[in-house]
């Protein structure tokens, strides 16, 4: 999302809809400022009602992403995405 780099055929038309110009725009300029993440982990993943989502934490050295999505499991699409701020990283962590 930093780069704006999306494989759109891996969306569904929902995501896809509302991934416009001015919200990855509006993400741009609050991700890019924080440089390249210094780790991706799986947190969990979790299946119900026809989908999987799985949570990342993302890191970087000002800060701490949590990222979601889901996949249908039928079309193995993005359904949703979702986006939280996490807790600023322990000193010396």
């Amino acid at each position: 999302m930093q780069g704006r780099d999306i494989d759109r055929s891996q969306l569904d038309s929902t995501v896809d809809a509302a991934l416009n110009d001015a919200v990855l725009d509006a993400m741009q300029k609050q991700l890019a400022p924080l440089g390249k993440p210094s780790s991706f982990a799986l947190r969990s993943d979790t299946s119900a009602g026809g989908m999987t989502s799985y949570t990342f934490v993302v890191t970087w050295s000002k800060g701490t992403l949590y990222y979601t999505f889901a996949l249908d499991d039928k079309t193995g699409k993005i359904a949703g995405l979702f986006f939280r701020a996490g807790p600023p990283p322990k000193s010396g962590a």
